[in-house]
């Protein structure tokens, strides 16, 4: 509840703020009512993406860990909410469930289903649970032909339950960082060429109602100027460092 405060105050206060001074500098009513609004619902947009820029980090650390750590710190977490299971061999089991984290970073295919089929009739259990990071939807279809009855939990199902019950302590590795050519290789992605235009159509078409006709026009032309950039080699990252096979 706090935190839902919060979100209505600083908005509130920055709509304010913005409306009164561009108000005093114009002298304008209707456009510091304009300015005002725009202006809040970028610093909403920013602040969203930047919340879910940090969960996403969180996230990449814990998958980092998960392959350097392997399936063992992925068991040792869920051992902490699971009750009446223990580690055997490979899995996590009880008496009647098996739980499973695929460590590869491949799909589940349709011949891991089968093997993980084949182990639970063998330990007469009746329930398995597969922890994926990807997930070949085409390998599904032979589940009507299994007896046991299978559950899919994402890896990021997992990082949100472990991140609730405040489980997710990394570990002393080398933790995932978004480097600047990483950003740079981000921002300039052929697949944003269609986002770079569209915002720039959206300004503008904004310049034709605003008194701001120039401001918006300078806008839209440097999403133009992103977008023709997109299609460049810019993005590309040139490694000539190869080691041993630059002598072969």
């Amino acid at each position: 509840m706090g935190k839902m405060l919060d979100f209505i105050a600083i908005r509130i206060l920055f709509f304010v703020g913005t409306f009164i001074l561009i108000a005093f500098v114009f002298d304008k009513m209707l456009l510091a009512l304009m300015i005002a609004v725009v202006a809040t619902l970028l610093l909403s947009l920013i602040l969203h993406l930047i919340k879910q820029k940090q969960c996403n980090i969180s996230f990449n650390n814990f998958v980092f860990d998960c392959y350097i750590l392997g399936s063992e710190f992925v068991y040792d977490k869920l051992l902490n909410l699971l009750d009446n299971f223990k580690k055997q061999d490979k899995y996590l089991t009880s008496d009647t469930e098996l739980i499973c984290y695929f460590e590869k970073n491949s799909n589940v295919s349709a011949e891991d289903l089968i093997a993980l089929n084949q182990k639970a009739v063998k330990l007469n259990i009746d329930d398995i649970y597969i922890i994926y990071k990807r997930l070949d939807r085409s390998s599904l279809s032979i589940l009507d032909k299994l007896p046991k009855k299978f559950y899919f939990v994402s890896l990021k199902k997992v990082f949100s339950i472990l991140k609730k019950h405040n489980l997710v302590v990394l570990s002393s590795t080398k933790k995932f960082r978004q480097s600047p050519s990483v950003i740079f290789n981000l921002i300039f992605s052929r697949n944003n060429i269609k986002h770079y235009l569209f915002t720039a159509v959206i300004l503008a078409l904004i310049s034709f109602i605003t008194p701001l006709k120039n401001y918006y026009l300078i806008l839209s032309a440097i999403s133009c100027l992103l977008s023709i950039l997109c299609l460049l080699p810019i993005s590309k990252i040139k490694n000539t460092k190869h080691g041993k096979f630059d002598k072969l």
